[in-house]
């Protein structure tokens, strides 16, 4: 024990006593023993502690003989344990100032010091409620502790426990031992050091920590060899409890009080008091005094608290059993997995600053890492060995400890001991999912604290995006994603206050992030696109906004432009990119995710792709949340949103995110990178992104539309009088309206969309149907979108709440948001005007882009738009010279004209709302009005041969100017087709050059002919101009034979003085001169000449046809013939001009792929055509475009047709001609002959809802013809069931089928082709099955109509063309493939009642197959004609027409013609079932109808006539003799050709209504279904 400086000690010489005096010494027993009461002995106390303090005070001095008894008399009970705490606090000074006196040799035996110890410790702990030295005994404490630090009292402790015996070794002798051991020297050691960590406040001043922390320091440099582990134990502790701790509010406490005291008082109002937080947070001064030690002791005491850590960690049961430190892992405190979208923008605090653990191993070690890291050298490695632990609990605490120290940012473990940081890091891959979770969390902080080590952040990077791309975990995948949004979402101000860097991201982050857009579960993708889009618009779009934001709607037309330039890519819109003076343009950006930069920062590259993710979710069409997602993301959080904020008085104000032109340019920015992206659809090259977006925006104007739709019915089922059968039609129309706009949106939850929809239809409140009309058109308001979202809840809550919630995601869906409404698109025309002026062609035509692509959707949303684009059209007549290069060079003039083209013909369809209140575009007419000089341009513009396109749109823009003026119509488009027929465009060659112009020329005469067509009739005044047109196309550039060939003569072309040259060097140098000058889409000049013509004259004949004009016959057979011969010679043309011309395999692809399509145009466009020219051999010839080895001849036709079948287009709706529905046969999504999966799945759905179509059209029509009459009914069975059912159209996918060289027969086993047959079957019978739903009743009948054609039946062979099967062989694929398709139906049962044998009457066309073993009923067979006759003459035919159905019309109208080729048909309708079964047991069952002339095209038919019982008696023979002579009289009465016989084909159902027999013609119909059977039994006998 060591002495203190004397500057510490007071001199007090003047009070000696001197020699001889006779008063008693102060520092004596006698002096305490002679005290009078309580107070004296405190006075005494006090002036014996002063005397003792003085520094001239010596142990064994003559001047001091009262000082070892003085000693003595202090550790007696009656003292040191005095009853009042003065006395025995004095006497616990005395006692420190003795021991100071008597300094190094305490004059106390071991037993003495044990005791007055416990009383010092006493003492001091009263320090930690005495804070201020205002209080009482304060400075005696302070003195106190004072002393214990100069004095280092405690190494007198330290002594003892050196020189003492311990327990262990006494219990080894044996004699007992009643002193003090080693044990108890070293429990007081641990208690006097406890309580000097203990005693210091929070309030104490710095030198209490001081003195506190030099006098444990004292004991701990002591100890020689090793510090005892209750010494480390309290120390550690301390550290352990953390820098933080919780304390009770003292807040809290007087608010309790003051609670309490109310509610006794029965105050309620003072019992309301809000009660402040129970606890808050403050400095621990332990944990400051402990790290204080730990560091100036650090040399002493690191190894052996590495020691005992290590021993704690492995569990060494010896360091245990002495240690307080608990072993046990910490509370876990998990992660709250809450949804993203209020995750983002609320941080969440270190909850392990927050929550402290009791004190434990684990702890410790962490918080030891702040004090002195180097204290872990040996630690960490013992931690990491427990990273492979098989015990799941020891590994999740070593797990956690680690991340907790490798992401602190007081120290840098992970790079000092990297290796164990690579092992922990490859705990992300650990089987267990809670620690995987642990792992997220602790790698994520990584890169937020520790974003200045690249290393550990690119190694803790890899491991997150391995984990957010594969983990098997989707609660796993769902943290990385929900953390790495969270990250990347804050920006520099959130990280200011505790980091000098922003977080440490990646663009992998980023990227795998985006890539969970194509996971399957849907949690992942809806939280990824949601984090990613709010990431955009804060870090992206506000920042590069950020100028023009502050601009406001008057920006600066400067800072526009720069923004632009600085943003976009302009390369797509030029052909040469210059140095732009502005400095940043042409910029190219690599906005697709798959070659994102790691390690770029600049902001395009890292955050430009995520509008093409979000338009890419669209792609999962069956989610219809995330669909709902898209939809609110991209209207409310791209470009922000505006808000109602109230004031107090109930004034509203919106408040925008962005203004309107700060919005129009980010809309560029966007529709720009989506134009740039290099995404595609399914490797089509086509812009994939761009696509999705169209798709998300054309559903919503499709919405639109079907709700302004049922508005209307609505409104006029309102507006008729109650009680009548008008308005009960009206009601129905109004629900079917209804139905069909739901099935636009997702079907409501909780309740049946049928009562929901009744709920709408009927409820009471009109103001709901005038918000929903307020959002029917796109040119609303911003303000509309926000009343309705804040009327319709409330309005419709009296509905219930699926209701209610259904047309809130209604209204969202169809209400233009703030990524694009009528404000954004129009002031996008402005900036567009404003960049022109500015000379900017570049900028202006990137806001063209935008308005172009907004009103190809949206042509109603602007009423401005036709103006603005006027305006811009004539600013684009008038400029000159270099400006008018750089408008060409750009496209501007074809932007703007395809402006004008789409508003005008949309301000021509305008209609005003027919509800009041219903927002419209009620300011807008709906006559286009524009001066001649606008006429007069865009006349000049049709006659320019520099862009097609500008041609088609002014063509288009002059039909809507024109429209309400037919005259002035036919005036204006006469001027263009006498330029356009002029010698010099209508000919094949100028002088010896081939005319260049004549492509444009043909294509623009299609457009006239389509937008004109009465321009084109015989009786017009350009009879002669439409005829020599006509006849140019097809004569001399079809057929190669007259015409005019050249401008400069009628009678030669160069043409055939180039055949006939000699040598192949000269006839390789003409083509390839053609070559040179060959612009059209690397074709050839005459392959896109011969297009062009048969694309005029197919829109001639269609368009003549509607006008109930037609070409000749001739001119119709010399097309047909020309398109056989272009499919029958595999792509070569008709006229030998051509023919050496035309070598290129894509020209040959190009010439089939249009001869295929104007097949289909033309037959299916008009029937007339069909009966008249469209033999069998062409079905085979159009059915190897199918299967075309030409990937674009398959993509064109296969899209033709599902045009056909889903009735668009050209086809108005029409229902299609079931020999192409038979076509979906070759369109398998995975045919080995059809590489590509997108064609064939959209022709896939296309045949389902053509079956659906069909179907519903034959019930309807049937139902009504049963219910007008029974003839009327017999007369769908016999005519229109066989064209509209659409399982009619398998005896047609069979013969196909026949045909095929590559179908198999069955001879040989061939797997390949077996499997590509079921296929094809597959594509057939999947949209039949699906059409009926989930009952699949119509199984039945398809097995039987198979089994009859395989047993009865032989495939005819075409008179027309070359076939080299013979017969037998086509019986023997005909009998394969029905047996294959047998096969196929069958996997569709589900259930028994699907196999019920179908009883009703089948119908086999006759044209196509033929009874097995009857002689030919070809024409030209003579014992045919006679087996025709016979036939004929036993037929019964009905006096009754019925011809297609109009689901159009609201009656059923009558027609004078009649059918010559039907006859009676089976007893039940093929669209029932029945229980009946009946087979097919003699050829007598059968009435087959042959046709009643020689003419191509016409259809015959076997009707299967069976019945449900026994066959039919035999009357005798006078009652059938009578039969036969009714029937022949009947016969001759309809002769072949009249007015009454019947032209046969698949009905127009948009043209002619059936003419059904008036009921009151007939006699009473029977009650009974057997009744009706007898009658009929009885008719027909």
């Amino acid at each position: 024990m060591s002495g203190s400086s004397p500057s510490s000690r007071r001199s007090r010489r003047s009070s000696r006593p001197s020699t001889g005096q006779t008063t008693t010494p102060v520092l004596s027993a006698e002096y305490l023993n002679k005290h009078s009461s309580k107070q004296d002995l405190v006075k005494r106390m006090r002036n014996v502690v002063e005397h003792l303090s003085d520094e001239a005070v010596e142990p064994d001095s003559p001047d001091y003989p009262g000082l070892a008894g003085l000693a003595a008399t202090l550790v007696e009970d009656r003292y040191l344990k005095h009853r009042d705490k003065d006395v025995r606090l004095h006497t616990v000074l005395a006692c420190v100032e003795v021991f100071y006196v008597y300094a190094p040799e305490p004059p106390y035996d071991e037993q003495e010091i044990l005791k007055i110890f416990p009383q010092i410790i006493q003492q001091v702990a009263n320090l930690a409620t005495c804070t201020s030295p205002t209080q009482s005994n304060y400075a005696s404490y302070h003195r106190l502790l004072t002393q214990l630090s100069e004095v280092k009292l405690g190494v007198v402790l330290v002594e003892m426990t050196k020189t003492l015996d311990s327990y262990s070794q006494t219990s080894s002798q044996e004699h007992d031992h009643d002193g003090p051991s080693s044990e108890d020297a070293l429990e007081c050691l641990r208690e006097f050091v406890e309580i000097l960590l203990h005693c210091v406040h929070i309030d104490h001043s710095e030198e209490i920590r001081v003195h506190a922390a030099d006098a444990i320091s004292a004991c701990v440099e002591e100890f020689e060899g090793g510090v005892p582990i209750p010494i480390m134990d309290e120390l550690l502790k301390c550290i352990g409890a953390g820098s933080v701790i919780k304390v009770t509010n003292p807040e809290f406490v007087k608010v309790s009080a003051k609670i309490a005291n109310a509610k006794r008082k029965k105050d309620k109002k003072g019992a309301s008091i809000k009660l402040p937080s129970r606890y808050i947070s403050q400095t621990n001064p332990s944990y400051l005094v402990a790290k204080k030690v730990i560091s100036t002791t650090l040399d002493k005491i690191s190894t052996p608290i590495a020691n005992l850590l290590n021993g704690l960690l492995d569990g060494n049961p010896n360091v245990i059993k002495d240690s307080d430190i608990e072993c046990d892992p910490p509370i876990e405190k998990t992660l709250q997995k809450g949804n993203v979208v209020d995750a983002l923008g609320n941080g969440e605090e270190d909850q392990d600053e927050s929550a402290r653990d009791t004190a434990d191993v684990w702890t410790i070690v962490y918080e030891l890492h702040k004090v002195e890291p180097s204290i872990l050298t040996t630690v960490i490695g013992t931690i990491a060995a427990g990273l492979t632990h098989s015990d799941l609990n020891k590994r999740l605490r070593v797990t956690r400890l680690l991340g907790r120290l490798f992401y602190s940012r007081s120290s840098n473990i992970g790079l000092d001991f990297h290796a164990c940081f690579l092992q922990w890091v490859r705990r992300h891959k650990d089987p267990e999912v809670s620690i995987r979770e642990l792992m997220v969390r602790y790698l994520l902080d990584i890169l937020r604290n520790k974003s200045n080590s690249t290393k550990l952040c690119e190694e803790a990077t890899n491991a997150l995006v391995n984990m957010t791309d594969i983990d098997p975990s989707v609660e796993v995948k769902l943290q990385c994603i929900a953390g790495i949004c969270e990250l990347l979402f804050h920006d520099d101000g959130d990280y200011s206050a505790i980091s000098s860097k922003q977080p440490f991201v990646s663009n992998k982050l980023i990227k795998a992030v985006g890539d969970r857009i194509q996971s399957k579960h849907k949690k992942e993708r809806m939280d990824s696109i949601t984090g990613l889009v709010k990431i955009y618009h804060r870090h992206y779009i506000t920042r590069k906004l950020k100028d023009v934001e502050l601009g406001g709607d008057d920006c600066d037309i400067g800072v526009i432009l720069d923004v632009i330039h600085d943003s976009c890519d302009m390369t797509p819109y030029i052909s040469q990119p210059e140095k732009h003076p502005r400095g940043k343009k042409n910029k190219k950006h690599s906005l697709s995710s798959n070659t994102l930069d790691s390690t770029s920062d600049d902001i395009d590259s890292k955050y430009g792709f995520i509008p093409s993710l979000l338009f890419k979710c669209a792609s999962h069409k069956t989610d219809q949340p995330l669909k709902n997602r898209i939809l609110t993301l991209m209207d409310d959080v791209l470009f922000g949103a505006e808000t109602i904020i109230r004031d107090s008085k109930g004034k509203k104000t919106v408040r925008k995110d962005l203004s309107p032109t700060s919005r129009a340019v980010g809309l560029t920015m966007i529709i720009n990178s989506l134009q740039n992206s290099s995404d595609d659809i399914e490797g089509r090259g086509e812009n994939a992104a761009l696509s999705w977006l169209g798709g998300i925006l054309s559903e919503r104007a499709l919405l639109q539309k079907q709700i302004r739709a049922y508005i209307d019915a609505k409104a006029k089922a309102d507006s008729i009088s109650k009680d009548s059968e008008e308005k009960t039609h009206a009601n129905s129309d109004a629900l079917t309206q209804l139905e069909k706009m739901a099935k636009l949106t997702v079907p409501p939850s909780g309740e049946d969309l049928k009562s929901v929809l009744l709920k709408i239809h009927n409820a009471k409140d009109k103001h709901i149907f005038r918000l929903l009309a307020s959002i029917s058109s796109p040119s609303h308001s911003s303000e509309a979108r926000m009343r309705i979202f804040e009327d319709l809840p409330r309005r419709t809550k009296s509905l219930g709440t699926p209701t209610a919630q259904w047309l809130f995601t209604l209204s969202k869906r169809a209400a233009m948001g703030y990524f694009l409404n009528s404000e954004i698109i129009e002031t996008c025309i402005l900036l567009s005007q404003e960049a022109f002026n500015e000379g900017d062609f570049e900028v202006s035509r990137a806001f063209l882009e935008t308005a172009k692509f907004a009103l190809q959707i949206f042509p109603n949303i602007t009423d401005k738009g036709f103006d603005y684009a006027t305006e811009l059209f004539n600013k684009c007549e008038e400029a000159t010279g270099t400006e008018k290069k750089q408008i060409t060079k750009l496209g501007i003039m074809t932007v703007v004209s395809t402006l004008m083209s789409s508003t005008a013909h949309a301000r021509k369809s305008l209609s005003p709302a027919k509800i009041s209140g219903g927002e419209s575009s009620s300011g807008s007419s709906s006559k286009i009005s524009a001066n001649d000089d606008v006429i007069e341009n865009l006349l000049s513009l049709c006659m320019k041969d520099e862009s097609f396109d500008q041609a088609f749109n002014a063509i288009s823009t002059l039909t809507s100017i024109c429209d309400a003026d037919q005259d002035k119509k036919e005036e204006v488009f006469s001027k263009l087709l006498e330029h356009l027929t002029s010698s010099s465009r209508l000919s094949l060659y100028v002088g010896e050059k081939p005319n260049q112009k004549i492509v444009n020329t043909l294509k623009k005469l299609t457009l006239i002919v389509q937008s004109v067509p009465s321009l084109f009739l015989p009786e017009t005044k350009k009879k002669n101009r439409a005829a020599k047109v006509v006849k140019f196309t097809l004569q001399t550039i079809l057929v190669g034979k007259e015409g005019r060939l050249s401008s400069g003569s009628t009678n030669s072309s160069p043409g055939e003085n180039r055949d006939e040259s000699p040598g192949k060097g000269s006839s390789k140098k003409k083509r390839a001169k053609i070559r040179k000058s060959d612009t059209f889409e690397n074709f050839s000049l005459p392959c896109m000449r011969i297009c062009g013509a048969i694309e005029f004259l197919v829109a001639h004949a269609l368009q003549l046809s509607k006008l109930n004009q037609q070409p000749s016959r001739d001119h119709m057979e010399c097309l047909f013939q020309v398109l056989n011969d272009i499919l029958e010679s595999h792509g070569l043309p008709s006229s030998p001009r051509d023919r050496s011309d035309i070598t290129a395999d894509i020209d040959h692809a190009k010439l089939r792929a249009c001869a295929s399509i104007a097949l289909i145009q033309l037959c299916n466009g008009n029937m007339k055509f069909y009966d008249s020219f469209f033999h069998k051999n062409l079905w085979h010839l159009l059915g190897n475009s199918f299967l075309d080895e030409d990937y674009s001849v398959r993509e064109a036709v296969m899209g033709e047709l599902s045009c056909l079948l889903t009735g668009k287009g050209i086809y108005g709706g029409k229902l299609p001609h079931l020999g192409f529905l038979a076509y979906i046969t070759f369109c398998p999504e995975l045919d080995t002959l059809n590489h590509t999966n997108a064609v064939g799945k959209s022709v896939k759905d296309a045949a389902l809802k053509s079956a659906t179509r069909l179907r519903k059209t034959c019930e309807s029509f049937y139902l009504r013809c049963r219910a007008y009459s029974r003839k009327s009914e017999q007369q769908f069975e016999r005519t229109h069931k066989v064209k509209m059912m659409p399982e009619y159209s398998i005896p047609y996918a069979l013969y196909f089928l026949v045909f095929r060289p590559e179908t198999p027969d069955g001879s040989q086993s061939n797997p390949d082709e077996e499997k590509m047959l079921k296929k094809r079957l597959t594509c057939l019978f999947d949209p039949l099955v699906k059409s009926v739903g989930d009952t699949a009743e119509n199984i039945s009948f398809m097995l039987r109509m198979i089994e009859l054609i395989s047993r009865s039946y032989s495939p005819k062979i075409p008179d027309e063309g070359q076939v080299s099967f013979e017969s037998t062989i086509l019986q023997a694929k005909l009998s394969y493939v029905c047996s294959m398709a047998r096969n196929v139906l069958l996997s569709y049962v589900k259930r028994d009642s699907d196999l019920t044998p179908y009883p009703g009457r089948i119908i086999i066309p006759l044209f196509l197959f033929e009874l097995q073993g009857r002689i030919s009923m070809s024409p030209s067979n003579e014992e045919g004609k006679k087996r025709t006759a016979t036939d004929l003459e036993n037929l019964e035919l009905s006096p009754i027409h019925a011809n297609a159905y109009s689901p159009s019309s609201s009656g059923i109208e009558s027609s004078q013609s009649r059918s010559a080729n039907v006859v009676k048909e089976g007893l039940m309708s093929p669209l029932s079932t029945g229980s009946a079964n009946t087979e097919l047991n003699s050829p007598q069952k059968r009435r087959k109808v042959a046709p009643s002339n020689g003419k191509k095209g016409e259809e015959s038919f076997d009707f299967d006539e069976e019945f449900e019982g026994d066959e039919p008696k035999l009357e005798n023979k006078k009652v059938l003799d009578k039969g036969r002579k009714r029937k022949a009289r009947h016969s001759k009465a309809s002769t072949p050709g009249s007015s009454s016989s019947r032209s046969t084909g698949s009905p127009d159902p948009n043209s002619v209504t059936p003419k059904l027999a008036s009921p009151s013609s007939e006699k009473e119909r029977p009650s009974s279904r057997a009744g009706r059977r007898s009658k009929r039994l009885s008719s027909r006998r």
